[in-house]
């Protein structure tokens, strides 16, 4: 994340972890959309945070723990954040502890998390127009990542491109179709494997968004 990006780590954090007010998470999912850096960053923490629920302690040999350095390192960055901006300290705090938190859970979840790479079934997009809906399901295949796309609300007269995307914010086509006023289904192929796969969106003809998930 670079400099001009700093403030917002404790809101991505936040947001991530679904600790945000409605206000506030429309605010950091608009920075997020328009940032790159930012984006990749609540996609990589929110596939985390999912990855925990999968968890089995049972099949862990000793029961999980950070590692001993890690007080050492906490106690560092916060001695680095607070000296790097004392006008916004309190804010700083806050973000901080939030970021952290993060942290720990991706240290503890590393050895401990039980990730279904299978496939995703009848996922439904959020969508940018209360008239348009979506959804999708994910299959794993020998080239990469098949999907079955249902769409209703669509103008007929657009052509959409329905992409997935990776970690590193790289977008991969899926291929495009055209809208429709009634319930269509197609089945697309994207060459990204399926466990790579953290966000599947759909974008009209000048790019703009109309269906967005992140996984």
């Amino acid at each position: 994340m670079s400099d001009a990006c700093r403030e917002w780590r404790g809101d991505i954090a936040a947001l991530a972890l679904d600790r945000l007010r409605p206000d506030e998470r429309a605010r950091v999912i608009a920075h997020a959309d328009s940032c790159a850096n930012c984006r990749t960053e609540l996609t990589m923490l929110e596939h985390l945070g999912r990855a925990m629920t999968h968890a089995d302690a049972t099949r862990l040999d000793h029961e999980p723990a950070p590692p001993p350095e890690l007080r050492d390192r906490i106690i560092t960055r916060l001695h680095t954040e607070r000296a790097a901006d004392r006008r916004h300290s309190r804010r700083r705090i806050r973000n901080t502890v939030v970021a952290i938190a993060a942290a720990v859970l991706v240290v503890i979840g590393v050895g401990a998390a039980v990730r279904d790479n299978g496939g995703h079934d009848d996922i439904s997009f959020e969508s940018a127009s209360p008239d348009t809906h979506g959804t999708f399901a994910l299959h794993r295949n020998s080239t990469g990542t098949s999907i079955n796309f249902t769409q209703e609300g669509l103008d007929p007269q657009q052509v959409y491109w329905l992409w997935l995307t990776d970690g590193s914010g790289k977008r991969v086509a899926a291929g495009t179709f055209r809208g429709t006023d009634t319930t269509s289904t197609v089945t697309m192929q994207a060459a990204l494997p399926i466990d790579r796969v953290v966000r599947v969106w759909v974008t009209d003809q000048a790019d703009a968004v109309v269906l967005d998930k992140v996984l």
